[in-house]
């Protein structure tokens, strides 16, 4: 298990298993992070907010 913080604030977001691909909302700072647990590595990247209310 990998534990994954928020990159803006820190707080703790999840534990996930390797081969994971998620997107989570930050319930401190509302930060929608996009995480990727690799076997040795977890990758974060905070989806901007325009995207996300982005009409599709």
């Amino acid at each position: 298990m990998k534990y994954v913080n928020c990159p803006v604030c820190g707080h703790k977001l999840l534990e996930g298993k390797a081969q994971s691909c998620v997107r989570v909302k930050c319930s401190k700072c509302k930060t929608i992070v996009e995480v990727s647990i690799g076997d040795n590595n977890v990758a974060l990247a905070p989806i901007p907010k325009a995207t996300v209310n982005a009409p599709q």
